[in-house]
């Protein structure tokens, strides 16, 4: 597992109590947030959605080695949208109905990294009935700012803090898509002026931006630190 998944974990575990009914996994990869909501005796359903074909595949047959077939459902759908037209109509008929969303997005590309996130609270809040609550991941390096942003943005829904934070980490740029990541989160630096959070390794009390998190990693080859994080929000 990668330490966002088992954040994503984590963030089950603790709010397993709120956790009922029928809900969606957003961007489900494997389906291991999937398999874990179908394990909890208050859920009756839960439906992955991954844009990869594979992972689909992939997520179906966990789900039977783990013995919860008959309590999940896989979908290929680009967000939201799946694209099969039963397929659609079946998403479209849950509108107003579900009672939880968990997602543990990507970096988004393009952009600052973020957007996958607030298409998630975004889109997401038409499924939800009232009371329904977002599980949802977001590391710490992307920076107060844009959290309260996507706060600001969505006053259809109570924030409730962080649910699940792993202890501190490194952001791993032996990892390309970590590495990735942070070359773009230095573009956008430069682009737009809204600094990310990374923790410095050589003063664990101070904060650094990705530009500085690059530089010290091409000199030392040090990686700048994390809190792999989960967040709730309520619609209400």
């Amino acid at each position: 597992l990668t330490p966002a998944s088992l954040t994503g974990l984590h963030g089950i575990e603790n709010c397993r109590d709120l956790l009922h009914g029928t809900g969606i996994d957003w961007g489900c990869g494997a389906g291991c947030l999937s398999i874990a909501l179908a394990r909890l005796k208050e859920v009756d359903k839960v439906i992955g959605l991954d844009i990869v074909k594979e992972n689909i595949d992939i997520s179906g047959e966990n789900a039977k080695n783990n013995e919860v077939s008959n309590k999940t459902k896989f979908i290929h759908s680009d967000s939201y949208v799946p694209y099969e037209k039963a397929e659609h109509e079946f998403l479209d008929n849950l509108k107003g109905t579900l009672d939880f969303i968990v997602a543990n997005p990507p970096s988004s590309s393009g952009d600052d990294g973020f957007s996958f996130r607030h298409i998630v609270i975004q889109d997401g809040c038409g499924f939800l009935k009232k009371g329904g609550v977002v599980l949802l991941n977001i590391s710490s390096q992307y920076g107060k700012k844009r959290i309260n942003n996507l706060i600001t943005k969505n006053p259809e829904y109570r924030y409730n803090g962080i649910i699940a934070s792993l202890n501190r980490s490194a952001f791993d740029l032996k990892r390309n898509d970590l590495l990735e990541c942070l070359y773009a989160y230095v573009e956008e630096e430069k682009r737009s002026g809204v600094l990310y959070e990374f923790i410095n390794p050589d003063n664990v009390d101070d904060l650094i931006n990705a530009t500085d998190a690059m530089k010290l990693y091409n000199e030392k080859k040090i990686n700048p630190f994390t809190y792999w994080q989960s967040h709730m929000f309520t619609k209400i």
